[in-house]
C-alpha cells in the first residue's frame, strides 16, 4: 500500500466486473475503495470475500457489517485471519522449534523481524 495504490480498486473496475462476480480482498483494505465496493454488493452486482478492510477492526457501525446481516449469502467478513489452517500452526510451530535448535547449537535463527 502506498499513495498510487491507495484506493486502486473503486467504482469504475466493479462496474467493470461480469454481474454475480466474486471479489476477494486478502491483501489490504485500503487498496479498494470501500464505499464503492459496498455499494456494488448492495446493488447486488458483486458478491465478496473480505479479510482486511479500510479499518481494522472493522467497525460494528460499518455499512459493511449491515450488509453482511442483511445478505450474508452474498458477503463473507472474516477478521484479518483467513489465512490461517490448522496446517498454518503446524508449521509456524514447526518454524518456531526450529528456530530454538538452531539458537541452541550455535546457529542463527531464521525468520525474525
Amino acid at each position: 500500500l502506498n499513495p498510487e495504490t491507495e484506493g486502486i480498486v473503486g467504482a469504475r473496475e466493479f462496474a467493470l466486473m461480469k454481474p454475480g462476480a466474486l471479489f476477494v480482498n486478502i491483501a489490504r483494505g485500503k487498496l479498494v475503495d470501500q464505499p464503492a465496493l459496498t455499494a456494488a454488493i448492495a446493488a447486488g452486482r458483486i458478491d465478496a470475500a473480505l479479510d482486511v478492510f479500510a479499518e481494522e477492526p472493522l467497525p460494528p457501525d460499518d455499512p459493511l457489517v449491515a450488509l453482511h446481516d442483511g445478505a450474508a449469502e452474498h458477503l463473507t467478513l472474516t477478521p484479518h485471519n483467513a489465512w490461517g489452517s490448522p496446517w498454518t500452526w503446524v508449521r509456524d510451530s514447526q518454524e518456531l522449534w526450529f528456530n530454538v535448535r538452531r539458537v541452541l547449537v550455535g546457529e542463527p535463527a531464521r525468520h525474525t523481524m
